[in-house]
């Protein structure tokens, strides 16, 4: 049996070397973040090198410059926001970010951090998930004894893609890594287009439970939340539909018929309406963004 070949280990002296970085960094984070908020947006996260000549000029502390570039790019997503006042100083470039983190999986495909940090932020706030499905097959290709790659993979192809055939071939491999039933049920349900909303949440959740950074647990607590109240609503069409033997047009005809006492809050700040498909919307598309129109 063929053992898991675990990343390589990391030398004490590098690990050192970052946690004395990261203490002189966090007593500077209020200055540099007004600072930063005041620089233009192509200067914020600052000039990288090609993956190439990082990779070559790193040699051996090619992990530890990983490290350091997912927590440049995750103080730069956290500094756009005034923990006072919270109000937003810059709008994220997410091609840069992009940049910055796929470098940093590049330098250390087994980097874990920046997978979770990519899946979280760059597929629902930037749209970008062929960008970063082609990071999670990097980890996938390293990391092949962890469920969460085909775990996320899976889910990136059926929720956002809608590609039911490639979701339920990587639930089936997640299956067979954790001989978890979670796994098959869900490749057997995008088998068959099953409720896409439902398993977002169960998807969000279980996310939510492995993650300890705070600022991407709130991202995904707000996504869950606006997520629970479409489905909410979709349940409630079902039951409009089977006592009135009609789809409801407008989410109104839900509450006045008491199905509904009220249409749910839109954490983002949008308002729910369905569309003409019959598909519950919000005017926010699930992003702080656009907000309200």
């Amino acid at each position: 049996m063929d053992i898991p070949k675990k990343r390589p280990c990391v030398k004490k002296k590098q690990i050192i070397t970052l946690l004395f970085a990261l203490l002189l960094y966090f007593p500077f984070y209020m200055p540099l973040a007004k600072y930063m908020g005041n620089l233009p947006l192509s200067e914020r996260l600052g000039y990288l090198p090609t993956q190439e000549m990082l990779k070559i000029s790193s040699i051996e502390h090619k992990f530890l410059i990983s490290k350091l570039i997912f927590f440049k790019s995750m103080f730069y997503f956290g500094g756009r926001i005034n923990p006072i006042s919270k109000s937003v100083s810059y709008q994220i470039d997410y091609d840069t970010l992009h940049k910055f983190l796929n470098t940093s999986v590049y330098l250390d495909p087994y980097n874990m951090d920046t997978y979770y940090f990519a899946q979280a932020v760059l597929t629902w706030d930037a749209g970008m998930i062929k960008e970063v499905n082609e990071m999670l097959k990097i980890g996938k290709k390293h990391r092949y004894w962890d469920h969460y790659f085909p775990y996320f993979l899976g889910f990136n192809y059926s929720y956002f893609l809608k590609d039911y055939k490639s979701a339920s071939a990587y639930f089936i491999d997640a299956a067979k890594i954790t001989k978890d039933p979670l796994f098959a049920n869900l490749a057997a349900r995008y088998m068959y287009e099953a409720n896409q909303t439902e398993a977002a949440i169960v998807f969000l959740k279980k996310m939510h439970e492995e993650i300890f950074n705070q600022s991407i647990k709130l991202n995904l607590e707000k996504r869950i939340k606006v997520l629970e109240a479409v489905l909410l609503i979709e349940n409630k069409i079902v039951e409009f539909r089977n006592k009135f033997k009609r789809n409801p047009k407008k989410i109104n005809e839900i509450v006045e018929a008491g199905l509904l006492n009220k249409i749910p809050d839109d954490p983002y700040d949008g308002k729910f309406y369905i569309d003409e498909k019959g598909i519950v919307r919000t005017t926010s598309k699930f992003s702080s963004a656009t907000g309200k129109k």
